[in-house]
């Protein structure tokens, strides 16, 4: 099957499970009452119209479904493909019943951070009031997110003299580059991307901001009083035994104008997002390298540490790094085949050398 059409149909409340057509290309139902639909996994659908009514949102390696649209059909009355929600897509809606927005890969790119920003704001006019049909609470969970109009170059890609390169410089920037000379390096470790020339849709920190302040009050209130009255934003794929965060894998590009230092980078996003990659246009550099003088004021750290415990104490490691008169830099990334450094004294100590 490979179309199906229920606009209009009010009389069905429920969600719909074409969980089992993965040739499935379009699916309409607007001005109908259903809940949701059950696509496939990486079912062929480029056509997605869907009701207000909608209460979970779950798309799966839709790759197909290439853009978020704002009217359903086009001027002159055909039928537009790409992604259409009664209200949300729009910006015609004061409130919304979507409870639970999942996705894992797909291809509308900063679409799926357009649609969360806005789907965060509705809720956030929803926690007033009767909140019985219309909740403030929204569970997230996108994973493999392309927030960005840069693009990783997949290892194996051949090298072409006539594209523009950027390489990951290892503190949260992406800087032009001639990569002819360590191609292969920078390819198998994921160092290496393009410009899809595509616009910086993200400007600023402040959706992740208020995804952490809104965890860290749930998870005071829980913690004090065994309340779980504000968490409004949480991991959609959570058990419900604990306080979580939205769950966001992928990569994130922000075109930010104020800049940001490395720390808050590495010890606030870092720490609550792990699995998002972030880069930035504006980041300010989070120490002074006098202060790290020779080798004899490190210990070495054992070849044999792991990821975890290298991710869990950020701003600790440093790395060897012959373009500066000192030889060291702060590392930002765990790479097994690198030596690490500490230094032999205190947070407080190094913490006070930051600029």
């Amino acid at each position: 099957m490979s179309y199906v059409n229920l606009t209009g149909l009010t009389g069905y409340t429920a969600s719909v499970d074409l969980s089992s057509c993965e040739k499935l290309k379009e699916f309409r139902a607007l001005g109908s009452n259903i809940a949701g639909v059950g696509l496939a996994d990486g079912a062929q659908i480029e056509i997605l119209h869907l009701p207000g009514t909608t209460s979970s949102l779950n798309f799966i390696e839709l790759t197909n479904l290439t853009q978020i649209i704002d009217t359903p059909r086009d001027g002159e009355g055909k039928i537009r493909k790409g992604l259409y929600i009664e209200g949300l897509t729009d910006n015609t809606a004061q409130k919304t019943k979507v409870n639970t927005y999942t996705t894992i890969g797909g291809k509308l790119g900063y679409g799926t951070y357009s649609l969360l920003a806005k789907l965060v704001e509705l809720k956030e006019n929803q926690r007033e009031g009767d909140t019985t049909e219309y909740s403030p609470r929204l569970g997230i969970s996108l994973k493999n997110v392309t927030w960005s109009p840069y693009e990783q170059v997949p290892h194996g890609t051949a090298y072409d003299p006539s594209v523009t390169y950027y390489k990951d410089n290892g503190r949260y920037k992406l800087e032009q580059c001639d990569p002819s000379a360590e191609w292969d390096y920078l390819t198998l470790n994921g160092k290496l991307y393009t410009d899809n020339g595509s616009a910086r849709v993200v400007t600023d920190f402040s959706l992740l901001d208020k995804f952490i302040s809104s965890y860290e009050e749930a998870k005071a209130l829980y913690e004090n009083e065994n309340k779980r009255d504000k968490e409004y934003f949480f991991d959609a794929n959570a058990d419900g035994t604990r306080v979580t965060l939205p769950d966001l894998t992928g990569l994130l590009y922000v075109e930010n104008t104020n800049p940001v230092t490395e720390l808050v980078l590495a010890r606030t996003y870092g720490e609550y997002f792990p699995k998002l990659k972030i880069f930035c246009a504006n980041v300010t550099e989070n120490h002074k390298t006098e202060y790290i003088n020779s080798v004899t004021t490190y210990d070495k750290v054992k070849t044999e540490v792991t990821k975890p415990e290298f991710n869990n104490n950020i701003g600790k490691y440093y790395v060897e790094d012959k373009t500066t008169i000192d030889g060291f830099r702060l590392a930002t990334e765990y790479d097994p085949a690198v030596e690490y450094y500490v230094k032999n004294v205190s947070d407080e100590v190094f913490f006070s050398a930051i600029q």
